[in-house]
């Protein structure tokens, strides 16, 4: 496994090639480190090409392979939210996996910034969690670094934002189902993936573990005793 660089060149002699690639667009890489490090001054140019260590490099393979198992499924690319998602994944792997150049630091916020910032980050969530927002989002909008924000979060809800967006989403995906209607082409699988599940089969378990019943039944006995408004 091994990173290509634009404007820098290589060569290699192979025999029966079999590739699998990822292009990632340096716009997108540098705003997203930019996020994570809180420097809008950040440059991106990775140190090597190889990964860090093994176990970076198993991260960035996971990442891969559970976005490309994604992918799969041609809905997704019609799925604001999952691309996003999807995007942020493999770009925050990328990050994590090989080292940038010069290794720029994560700035730190005071108590009460933190504090502040924290309670803006949930105000954001609360009100753009049906846009396609990634972490890095947030931490732009209340001017923190990523690193910064995920400690505002463990310190302030004993969380991540990436796991309080995930359960804004259930929560919104469970308001759907009750309201939903399967005479009206309302299906379990759309509204997971409205809300940017893509593997019904996770969301039917999150679900069960917060409302103690599968989505399914959810859906089905709102059908069978309607709610009136």
């Amino acid at each position: 496994m091994f990173l290509l660089q634009p404007g820098q060149e290589y060569y290699g002699e192979v025999e029966r090639l079999l590739v699998d690639s990822v292009n990632i667009g340096l716009a997108t890489l540098q705003e997203t480190a930019r996020s994570v490090h809180g420097d809008e001054t950040l440059e991106v140019a990775f140190h090597d090409p190889r990964p860090r260590s093994p176990a970076r490099e198993r991260y960035w393979r996971s990442t891969f392979a559970f976005v490309q198992q994604v992918l799969t499924d041609p809905e997704i690319s019609s799925l604001p939210l999952l691309r996003a998602d999807l995007r942020r994944r493999m770009s925050v792997a990328t990050l994590e996996a090989f080292s940038l150049a010069g290794e720029p630091g994560s700035r730190r916020a005071s108590p009460a910034a933190q504090h502040a910032a924290y309670r803006r980050a949930v105000e954001y969530l609360h009100a753009a969690a049906s846009s396609p927002i990634t972490v890095e989002d947030v931490a732009r909008h209340v001017e923190l670094s990523t690193v910064e924000l995920v400690r505002a979060f463990r310190s302030h809800a004993g969380t991540t934002p990436s796991a309080y967006l995930r359960e804004l989403r259930l929560v919104a995906a469970h308001d759907d189902l009750v309201r939903g209607d399967p005479a009206r082409g309302d299906t379990v699988r759309g509204i997971a993936r409205r809300w940017g599940m893509a593997h019904t089969g996770d969301f039917a378990r999150r679900h069960r573990e917060a409302y103690g019943e599968n989505p399914s039944a959810t859906l089905l006995r709102q059908a069978q005793f309607p709610v009136r408004l």
